[in-house]
């Protein structure tokens, strides 16, 4: 057995037995999930997430604080573990190290995450393309995805779930309330979060039914200028507030100004710097970029839309090698990210 698999079954057992102290002690659990992450932490994002955490626990009455003890007891313990190990270990402590060394290896840079896009009634790429995407990044340390799609796509998402118990998946749904026999397919697998749209016509009602049944899911909006003075009034978070959820995702459009989008990254570090409220919150562009650029230096955040074509967080990238039906993710990352002579990525 290799070391990595050693060390991710002594984190397996360990996550065990703090679930079950868990029925006894709360507070005391909490802390040792803590203590566990730092022991096992060797990157820096992963010392640096912990050490923030410590921080927190510092504040017994930190919103904070109250928010880890409602996620420990109203998500299924099952799922804590499973998309706990694979975000935390295999996504930032073996598919950090993976990225490393195939980046030395191949000479180009790694993206921590990719996302995927499957909003458009149009969309050309199926759970199959990006099935194909995974499996290859994997290889090079990549276990963490984020789909975008409604829910009348989520079946898709369940076959993805499935074949890669080892990935982390975040899914982005937009639509009408989850139906019962499709929620029944996501019991069955614990490698997820879900994230539902705060503009949604049943949000409260989805929000509660995720409650009673132990999902891990989170809220997320769209933001432009127009929504400018809602956010940082605090008015849209109030609302994400109404629900139990883990994390608050805003997330820029393509027309969104640069001064905007900058007032609301100022926004969003003073309110989790205040621990202003039980819940946390993230710019999605800014916060992803700056885990990528933890894990490794220089890299860049990527995404494929419901045409395969590839975007950053400057913009969609034109050119048939760069569409996921056309060139494999290798050679897409290879075109895109190279590394010179220096050292430094040319994108």
């Amino acid at each position: 057995m290799e070391k990595a698999d050693i060390t991710k079954t002594i984190v397996e057992l360990t996550v065990d037995k703090v679930l079950i102290d868990m029925e006894t002690d709360v507070e005391r659990s909490i802390r040792n999930i803590v203590d566990l992450g730092q022991n096992f932490s060797n990157g820096r994002f992963q010392k640096y997430f912990f050490e923030i955490a410590q921080k927190m626990l510092e504040n017994e009455e930190s919103p904070y604080y109250q928010h880890a003890k409602n996620i420990i007891t109203k998500v299924n313990h099952e799922t804590l573990k499973t998309f706990g190990i694979n975000l935390g270990y295999n996504g930032c402590t073996n598919g950090a190290k993976q990225i490393r060394e195939n980046e030395k290896k191949y000479r180009f840079n790694i993206p921590w995450t990719i996302a995927f896009s499957m909003k458009s009634p149009q969309n050309k790429i199926t759970e199959y393309e990006i099935e194909k995407v995974i499996s290859q990044g994997e290889k090079l340390g990549i276990y963490v995805y984020l789909i975008f799609c409604p829910t009348s796509k989520i079946q898709q998402a369940v076959y993805l779930l499935k074949k890669f118990p080892d990935c982390a998946f975040v899914i982005f749904l937009e639509g009408e309330f989850i139906k019962t026999q499709i929620v029944e397919e996501l019991y069955k697998y614990h490698n997820f979060m879900i994230s539902i749209l705060s503009e949604s016509k049943e949000f409260l009602k989805m929000a509660g039914f995720l409650t009673e049944n132990g999902f891990l899911y989170a809220v997320h909006s769209f933001y432009n200028d127009n929504k400018f003075a809602e956010i940082i009034t605090g008015d849209w978070i109030k609302r994400a507030l109404r629900t139990s959820s883990t994390f608050a995702f805003l997330i820029k459009e393509k027309l969104c100004s640069f001064e905007v989008k900058k007032e609301v990254r100022n926004y969003v570090l003073r309110v989790r710097e205040k621990q202003q409220y039980p819940i946390f919150l993230m710019e999605f562009t800014s916060d992803i970029s700056y885990i990528n650029q933890i894990i490794s230096e220089d890299s860049h955040s990527i995404g494929f839309n419901s045409n395969g074509q590839l975007y950053t967080s400057a913009g969609e990238i034109d050119g048939k090698n760069n569409n996921l039906l056309k060139s494999s993710l290798r050679e897409i990352l290879k075109k895109n990210m190279p590394i010179n002579v220096s050292g430094k990525s040319l994108l």
